[in-house]
């Protein structure tokens, strides 16, 4: 299902069709630029593109196809099957859904149902070449001409019975009048009904058969109008001057006088009435517009996800419960709002409260099912400690929610960031990108996606979303944020780039949030460290630029004052925040200081012992220190039995026992760590196969490491690694032939993947004939990597 693109496109021809997208999104402007993406294997952009595409036409099969087509490209047929089917939900009989389907269904197993769709591609184009292609290739046989049709004996259709005259069938203008009226009852008036004339009898019918062969049912007869009338009350009736038929007029009750009394009564009672329940009716509707319209500028605003944001999503909201105070949609909205002040930006004991009581409000006698609300909730237990019991609670909700066919987007975006918060970073990226899917247009889920790739290591990846997220949210404050930590933790940071993006988030208006302002103090101390240390490398002139590029004082002391002093601006904003301690020790930690890192470390623990990812950053602290590995053991093995099993720590804690040679203790975690056979843990894959490579337990390792490589979907260095150690075990069993395809393999997945040069040298050098090859790789070994592990023996095999 590859595509081959008819010409490669220039930059200019490439910005021109950015520029027709970016004009109009909501036009077909998508499909020219998802193709072009899609040719050139830029498979974020053009899924991108193709879900916008989806949501400006949810009614055309083409951009969920094209979708489709970019997720096949990458080898995801279950979500390309998901997307073909959702074009075949508003295109039931489009053929080249019905022939993409099928294939796929074929390819992923499912015969009978790929079969049927091909064959009904086939019906609907006999003349489609693919389709026919398809059909051959999978072995399906054609389906034969049908046989002529027997003729038919003419059918014959029941003359309908003749419908009453209309002024019998519809009540009298009063009565219409008092029907429309909610809690008004209709006045019988009139004479009694005659019973209609008796219709022609229709012809007997025989049960019709089903296409299974059974017999159905027949259908129950249709009530007549009368029979579904509620009973009438009645009520004291009005003379209509117009009716002149003797059969309407009715005598007035003995006492004409009272009579009269009565009929004036009603005459008064009934423009009163009407002018009431005019006055009801239009401060009824007056509301309802007040209520949308606050419920609408609320939702809008929670989308833009920042500080001041959620702020002015509150008091829209507040605005709605002017109107309504039992509305459950706005308490969801207060609710979440508030949860994020408090937990996400620092709102205090104020903002926790208030959405502990909207909480509460909103779940209180209400059957309305507001995603919000639950989100809420998940959020107050995750941010008052409660996460497991929250991760548990919210799991069941989505998946009920999932069997209804009522996913939501927001749930399985919480759903991440909990998962993401207890260290099962695998799962926390499957339910945002499911998230992603739900709602392409989130700048909250892109930046969570940033958070979670920045965790597993695809820096790459993560750069990428936080890019998106500021695509669709100009200056997000997270993502600013997140870019910057994420390049200054890179070995060769882009110091002048990481200075903008932290100057635009400390002098945005309006501002960030405390905590993020914090952080970015905090930040600001982390680059002018790394600048300091770089300068003591470069020439006069080099330093002199780059202070320039980043504001960074040339003086050692000054710039080390000015450190001091952004750290201390960073606690005194935000005191509570556990972020700046990890912050802080990932700056100490980079200036060597490891004790001191780890002391600050333990600082963030303290104060939230729930987040795996301040365990696993006092563990690499640990570990960075001559002999730390047993202390690192001790932090981790305290940390699980306070946090349950995350599969990040198991991990680290495995690791930490293999440093200190206890291959079986390690062993032993990594396998706890896959032990759910549905989990997706390569890492721990990838550590159990090297372990038994060592051992020479070629089947085991062989497993492992098959399975790893497949699991580090969209991780070329990851990939490369674990088919390294796999060519290593083939190498190990003397499969000659079997250990260079697999190490062409790792060196296609990631080319910059430098001791599969080295081992793949090694294999070679065994053969006379591949000499010339082997020493061109230890070569390119060695240029690429001049100080690796493996220079002296790489250098050997290079001749020199």
């Amino acid at each position: 299902m590859s595509i081959s693109p008819s010409k490669t496109l220039s930059p200019a021809e490439l910005a021109k069709l950015e520029h027709a997208f970016a004009s109009d999104p909501s036009s077909a402007a998508y499909k020219p630029l998802a193709e072009a993406y899609l040719s050139m294997g830029r498979f974020m952009e053009a899924m991108v593109v193709c879900k916008k595409g989806v949501k400006a036409h949810p009614n055309a099969a083409d951009p969920r196809l094209l979708l489709a087509r970019v997720y096949a490209e990458q080898g995801k047929d279950k979500k390309a099957l998901e997307e073909v089917l959702g074009a075949l939900q508003v295109q039931p009989e489009d053929k080249a859904a019905l022939r993409m389907a099928g294939a796929l269904q074929l390819k992923t197993g499912e015969a009978e149902t790929g079969k049927a769709n091909l064959l009904k591609a086939y019906g609907a184009d006999p003349g489609d070449p693919e389709t026919v292609t398809l059909l051959q290739q999978y072995k399906i046989d054609l389906p034969r001409p049908a046989a002529p049709a027997a003729p038919q004996a003419p059918v014959v259709t029941p003359v309908a019975p003749q419908q009453a005259p209309a002024a019998a069938a519809q009540p009298s203008a009063p009565q219409q009048s008092a029907a429309t009226q909610p809690g008004v009852a209709a006045t019988a008036t009139g004479p009694a009904q005659q019973p209609a004339a008796k219709a022609p009898t229709a012809p007997a019918q025989q049960p019709a058969k089903t296409p299974s062969g059974a017999t159905a049912r027949p259908e129950a007869p249709v009530a007549r109008p009368q029979q579904l009338r509620r009973a009438p009350v009645v009520v004291e009736e009005v003379d209509e001057d117009d009716d002149d038929s003797p059969s309407s007029r009715r005598r007035p009750p003995s006492g004409g006088k009272s009579g009269k009394m009565v009929t004036l009564a009603l005459l008064v009672a009934i423009p009163l009435f009407a002018v009431g329940y005019g006055w009801y009716s239009a401060n009824a509707k007056q509301k309802a517009r007040e209520l949308k319209k606050g419920l609408d500028a609320a939702s809008e605003l929670l989308k833009h996800d920042s500080f001041d944001s959620y702020k002015k999503a509150s008091e829209a909201a507040d605005k709605a419960l002017e109107v309504d105070s039992d509305s459950a949609v706005a308490h969801g909205y207060l609710a979440y709002a508030y949860a994020i002040r408090w937990g996400e930006h620092g709102g205090g004991d104020d903002a926790r409260r208030k959405a502990e009581e909207h909480l509460a409000a909103g779940k209180q006698g209400s059957d309305v099912v507001s995603s919000h609300l639950i989100a809420a909730e998940a959020l107050i237990q995750t941010y008052g400690g409660k996460g497991k019991e929250a991760l548990g609670q919210l799991e069941e909700k989505v998946k009920a929610l999932d069997a209804e066919g009522r996913s939501s987007s927001l749930l399985y975006l919480t759903l991440g960031l909990i998962q993401m918060n207890a260290g099962d970073l695998e799962r926390a990226r499957d339910s945002l990108e499911r998230a992603q899917v739900l709602s392409p247009d989130d700048p909250r889920i892109y930046a969570s996606l940033g958070a979670v790739y920045r965790r597993l290591g695809q820096d790459n990846t993560a750069w990428k979303n936080y890019d998106f997220a500021l695509r669709y949210e100009k200056d997000h404050p997270e993502s600013l944020l997140g870019r910057s930590l994420l390049m200054l933790e890179q070995d060769t940071p882009n110091f002048g780039l990481a200075h903008s993006m932290l100057k635009k988030l400390l002098e945005s208006d309006p501002p960030p949030s405390p905590r993020q302002l914090a952080a970015a103090h905090l930040a600001r101390s982390l680059l002018i460290s790394r600048v300091s240390a770089a300068m003591a490398d470069l020439k006069p002139d080099v330093q002199q630029k780059l202070s320039e590029a980043t504001g960074v004082p040339l003086e050692k002391e000054k710039a080390r004052a000015e450190m001091l002093k952004s750290e201390e601006t960073g606690f005194a904003l935000d005191k509570q925040n556990p972020e700046l301690s990890l912050i802080k020790g990932r700056r100490l930690l980079a200036e060597g200081n490891y004790d001191a890192a780890a002391e600050e470390i333990r600082k963030a623990i303290r104060v939230d012992a729930s987040r795996a990812q301040f365990h696993v950053e006092l563990a690499k602290a640990l570990m960075g220190k001559q002999g730390g590995e047993k202390e690192a053991a001790e932090a981790l093995q305290t940390a699980l039995k306070t946090m349950g099993d995350s599969p990040k720590l198991v991990v680290m804690l495995g690791n930490a026992y293999r440093r200190q040679g206890k291959l079986d203790e390690a062993l032993a975690q990594y396998q706890r760590a896959v032990k759910d056979p549905k989990a997706k843990n390569p890492e721990a894959r990838l550590a159990m196969g090297s372990i038994y490579r060592e051992r020479s337990d070629w089947p085991k390792a062989q497993e492992q490491l098959e399975k790893a490589s497949q699991e580090f979907l969209g991780q070329a260095d990851r990939a490369a690694m674990a088919l390294t150690e796999l060519a290593r075990v083939y190498q190990g069993k003397g499969d000659a032939a079997k250990a260079d395809e697999t190490y062409q393999r790792a060196l296609n997945a990631d080319e910059g993947y430098t001791p599969a040069y080295y081992f793949y040298a090694t294999l070679l050098s065994k053969d006379s004939k591949q000499g010339a090859k082997a020493k061109m790789l230890a070569q390119e070994y060695l240029k690429r990597d001049p100080s690796g592990e493996h220079v002296n023996a790489a250098r050997a095999l290079a001749g020199g």
